[in-house]
Parts: C-alpha cells; sequence; structure tokens
C-alpha cells in the first residue's frame, strides 16, 4: 500500500543543520503511512555522513526512508522535482535541510487534506532568527486572485513550497515543475500555478514549520547578478502563465514583485549595473515608490549612471542604508 505522505528533502551543503531537520522528520507523530526522501544533490560536506548516523538512531523509521544520489549538483529545483517523481504517497510535502518541523506537522496537515478534498494544504510558520522568533500565520482571500496577489506581495498568505502539503496527482498531472535556470524565486514558479489552478486550498491555522533564516550560506540571503537573472526568469514565467489563463487582475502584484527584486541594479553599490536594469525596464513600475527611488529611476532612464550612483553612496552614507 503507498504512504499517504511523502516528504521530499533536498541535500547540499547542510551539515551545521541536517542533524536537527532529521529528528524533527523522524520525530513526527504520524508513525505509519509515511516517506521520507532524501536527494543528496552531490554534496561535498558531511551532510550525508550526519544524516546516516541520524538514520541509525532511528531504526523504527529505516523501512521508510529512501536516499537518492545526483552524481552532479544540480540545484535544489531539480532535486525537488526528483524527489517529487519518486515519490508514491497520495501527497507530498518538500521540506528543506536547513529547516525543521513540529511533531504533528504532517498528520495535521493530512487530515485536513482528507476533510477539506484539498489539492492544496497550507500551514503557518516561524521564522527563526536565532535569539528571536516570529510566527508567520496564514489565510486564504475570498478569491483566488486575490490570494496570488496576496503571496506575490507576501501579505496574508506567503509563498513557500516547504509550508505546504501537495496532492501528487494534481503535482505531477499539471507539470508544476521549477527551470532548472531558476535558482532563486524557484518556489513562486511552483506556487502562483498551482494557486491559479484549484479551489480546493485549506489552511491549517497553526505556526508548524521553522524556518531558518539565520542560514547566511543560502541563496535567499546571497545578493548577486545571478539571482537578479533568475527573478527575472521566474517572475516572466509567472506572467506567461497569469496571461495564459486570463488572471490579468493579478499582474499588477507581480509586477511590484518583479521592480523590489530588480532594484538592487540601480540602487545597490555590491550589484550595481543600471545597464542591464534597463535591458529589464519593460514593465509597469509601482507607484507606491519613495521619491529617492523614483529620483533615480528618472537618472538611469536618462543615461546618468554616474549621478546616480553618487546619490546610492550618500544616501548609504547619511542613512547607513
Amino acid at each position: 500500500m503507498n504512504p499517504k505522505i511523502s516528504v521530499l528533502i533536498p541535500v547540499y551543503g547542510v551539515e551545521k543543520y541536517i542533524e536537527r531537520c532529521a529528528e524533527s522528520l523522524f520525530s513526527q507523530t504520524m508513525h505509519d503511512g509515511i516517506e521520507f526522501i532524501f536527494v543528496n544533490d552531490a554534496t561535498t560536506d558531511r551532510s550525508m555522513e550526519i544524516l546516516y548516523n541520524v538514520i541509525e538512531r532511528h531504526p523504527e523509521r529505516q523501512g521508510q526512508i529512501t536516499i537518492i544520489e545526483h552524481e552532479q549538483n544540480k540545484g535544489i529545483a531539480v532535486a525537488r522535482v526528483t524527489g517529487v517523481l519518486a515519490a508514491k504517497g497520495e501527497y507530498v510535502a518538500h521540506c528543506d535541510s536547513d529547516d525543521w518541523v513540529e511533531p504533528s506537522i504532517y498528520e495535521k496537515m493530512y487530515q485536513y487534506a482528507v476533510n477539506n478534498n484539498s489539492d492544496v494544504v497550507v500551514c503557518g510558520y516561524i521564522s527563526e532568527y536565532g535569539s528571536e522568533s516570529i510566527s508567520q500565520h496564514q489565510s486564504l482571500s475570498s478569491t483566488k486572485e486575490e490570494t496570488v496577489s496576496s503571496m506575490l506581495m507576501f501579505g496574508e498568505m506567503h509563498p513557500f513550497l516547504w509550508m505546504r502539503l501537495i496532492k501528487r496527482s494534481f503535482y505531477v498531472k499539471n507539470q508544476f515543475f521549477a527551470d532548472p535556470k531558476i535558482t532563486f524565486c524557484e518556489d513562486l514558479v511552483v506556487t502562483i500555478p498551482m494557486h491559479l489552478s484549484t479551489e480546493k486550498v485549506s489552511v491549517v491555522p497553526e505556526c508548524l514549520y521553522h524556518y531558518n533564516v539565520m542560514n547566511v550560506g543560502s541563496m535567499t540571503h546571497e545578493r548577486s547578478l545571478k539571482k537578479i537573472e533568475s527573478c527575472k526568469l521566474a517572475t516572466d514565467f509567472i506572467e506567461e502563465f497569469i496571461l495564459k489563463h486570463g488572471y490579468e487582475s493579478v499582474l499588477n502584484s507581480l509586477y511590484h514583485l518583479r521592480f523590489h527584486y530588480l532594484r538592487p541594479l540601480i540602487i545597490s553599490m555590491e550589484i550595481y549595473n543600471p545597464k542591464r536594469w534597463l535591458e529589464y525596464d519593460n514593465k509597469p513600475i509601482p507607484c507606491d515608490l519613495m521619491a529617492r527611488t523614483r529620483f533615480s529611476i528618472w537618472l538611469v532612464r536618462h543615461r546618468l549612471f554616474g549621478i546616480n550612483k553618487l546619490v546610492q553612496v550618500i544616501v548609504k552614507t547619511l542613512f547607513d542604508r
């Protein structure tokens, strides 16, 4: 008999965190009907050695564990797809290996899925900042378009993949898979189409997932041109999906998010690249921008790159921003 839930965990460069993650997974209150699929994305540190040590401490779980090896590093998007295609569960859940979960997360989410015949179940999460923990409760809006707009604006609903339980048949049939070239914002290109493709979404009111914000080695903390380009690819993909399926009311929120991700090209000295920003400057600009951001846009559009750079240096000096 196939399991109820498959939990999919990509593993790469997480030797500091994998033990806590695995322990939280193997301590689930769901004792039967669950499988754990770890995808070793060719990690070069001691992550797998530590994982095997944790597995040895949980002989009761060993029959529920599958480990898949990538011969070379392919990135989190591909590792997740590898897990989904190998999964046998009625539902699948993603768990990032630098995070951890509450003991009852999958039992509770599965119960909501069954009770509501859900394609997607969402739970709240806790952002972990080391000395501070911030609960992030989630809620649906009155329409799926409004919910997706909220996801794009990080409002009452957030777009992360790891806080969702998804019906595997719905996932695979619709091929909700991120392009391997998208290495940042890869969650968005999966969860936004998902939520636009179904009305069967339910929300667990509790915060059951712990998001480790302190992992400074993760892509989330990296500010680079590669990250910017990935965000552009992601938002272009989402825009194409929105237009193809007639959800134009969501576009303003998408363009707002797109500008937020591309803005460092004209205000950050770390990756200052106004010529690249001009190449991407082909979408509406949000109307609620600060005056100095609008001034920077005007300077860049008039190709006054040196003046804009000087303005950003002065702003950073005066306001430490």
